[in-house]
This record gives structure tokens, sequence and C-alpha cells, in this order.
């Protein structure tokens, strides 16, 4: 769907954002960040940048990737905001575009080689990892940056909705005060929805909530399972 709409002749990206609101991952939030930098939205673009570290668990790994790819976006939304394009840039600007390419396999790694190659013209090797010649096994790389833990069943339905959503939820176990914690795209706490059993169903009213994406977490321990929300009128 999201391919179907992004080749439409005429591409509404509110509903690409939406769906890919839906998939509630990583590589998709940074489209949303990407796509609102495209049409020269920095505000909700840096907004939705900042709620990252409290949308996901962050390792002190992830965060280090993060705060790399945090300063990609930030350089990019002080070109737009200062009229100023990536052939734009100075000394100072391209250093950092040249930092992050050689020290981040993420992401903000692969974004800064790009903009290193198409601006300049400096070609980087894209080549795959062979097997190590010892072991014969296929090298793994490290897990990217906003991976998140399994181990909790949670649902949510309708979405998008209009008057109310569920969450169903399913828990390997139950420890004091196991909530769903509800963002908007800000960062801010919307709501907070407490759980008791290891196994239900809340409902979160949503009658007085203005329309957008919301966020939720719930976080038992060291798992943890997110999603979104859009709620419409």
């Amino acid at each position: 769907i999201i391919r179907n709409e992004l080749n439409d002749s005429i591409c509404n990206m509110d509903t690409v954002r939406n769906w890919l609101g839906y998939m509630a991952s990583p590589a998709s939030t940074c489209q949303i960040i990407d796509s609102y930098l495209q049409e020269g939205n920095v505000s909700d673009a840096l907004s939705l940048l900042n709620s990252i570290p409290v949308i996901y668990d962050l390792s002190p790994e992830d965060t280090v990737e993060f705060n790399r790819y945090k300063s990609l976006k930030q350089l990019q939304a002080n070109l737009i905001t200062q009229g100023r394009n990536i052939f734009m840039m100075d000394s100072t600007e391209k250093s950092l575009i040249v930092s992050i390419s050689e020290s981040s396999n993420g992401v903000a790694g692969s974004q800064a080689r790009n903009i290193l190659e198409f601006v300049y013209g400096e070609h980087y090797c894209n080549c795959p990892q062979l097997p190590d010649s010892v072991s014969h096994k296929s090298y793994q790389p490290p897990a990217s940056f906003l991976n998140i833990s399994e181990g909790i069943d949670l649902k949510v339905f309708p979405n998008p909705a209009k008057s109310w959503t569920v969450f169903e939820y399913k828990l390997p176990y139950n420890d004091n005060d196991v909530a769903i914690n509800i963002y908007s795209v800000s960062g801010q706490i919307e709501n907070t929805i407490y759980i008791s059993d290891v196994q239900g169903q809340v409902i979160w009213d949503i009658r007085d909530t203005k329309p957008g994406t919301y966020y939720y977490k719930l976080q038992l321990g060291d798992l943890m399972k997110t999603g979104s929300i859009v709620v419409t009128k």
C-alpha cells in the first residue's frame, strides 16, 4: 500500500505517514521524520525525532547511534530553516557529515555516505560481508538502534479509532505498576493505563482526544512493546 501511494501520480504524504505509523518500527519512524523534512516541516520532524528516546528503549550502543542520526537530522533541519540545501554546506557541516559516514553503520551512516557521494562524488563501496574464514559462518551485523525486546503480546483495535480503542494484552508474567503509556508525537504523556493481570483487555477512551498519531509503550522489566494509534474524528 505504501509503495502504491508513493508511486501514485498524486502522492498523499499524510496517508503514507499514517501507514508508516501503523508499522510502528524504528525504520518507519525514520521514514516519517524524513518525509517531514522533505516537505520542509522542520517542527514536526524535530518533535518526532526528540520523542524517539521516549518511545523506544535505547541501549547504550543504540543511544550512540541515535545521537549520530539526530545530529544528521538537526543539520538537515538547519539547512531548511536557513533556506539552504546540501549543496550549500560549509566546511564544518561537511566535516560532520564525514564523521557520521565514517562512524555509523546504521541509517545515519548510510544517508551521510549518500550525501557525500551525491554532492561531492566521494564513492563508497557497499560490499557484502563475507563468511568468517575460520568458522565459515556469515557475519551477523549488530542490531540497529531502536531495537525492541520481544516477549509481550499486545494488540490494538480498532486502529484508526474515533471514540475508543482496546488494548488486548498477554504478558509472560506481571509485576507491580505495569502500565501502557500513551505519548503524543512531541513525547508528552497523554494517558497512562494500568494493568493488573497477566492477560486481558483495557480500553482507552479517546472521545476528548485530538486527532493525530499517538504512540504507546508497555514495559515489563527488560521487555517492551511499542506501536502507534491513529485517532480520527
